[in-house]
């Protein structure tokens, strides 16, 4: 069976492998928020000690136009906005 590999982030000085792509996780933000066109994700994830947790942004997908992203790719994946690791 093939291993997808779905790169790594860090954040406050911790590298976190993702486990799966991330996912809109349908979150209500805040009302300026949703005005300027952003979202919540979040994907699973394991540090290099085992540890379990979750990765989350909040990005804006809309272009130039405010018109919504199609194609989320172009994101800034590396903006991570937080990380909450299991029993912590």
């Amino acid at each position: 069976m093939a291993t997808v590999d779905y790169g790594t982030v860090s954040f406050e000085g911790t590298t976190y492998t993702l486990k799966n792509q991330a996912e809109f996780t349908g979150r209500v933000l805040l009302e300026w928020q949703q005005e300027e066109g952003f979202e919540e994700f979040s994907a699973p994830a394991v540090d290099a000690k085992g540890n379990e947790g979750t990765v989350y942004w909040v990005l804006n997908v809309r272009d130039d136009n405010g018109e919504t992203l199609e194609d989320l790719d172009g994101l800034d994946w590396d903006d991570v906005d937080r990380v909450i690791v299991s029993g912590k």
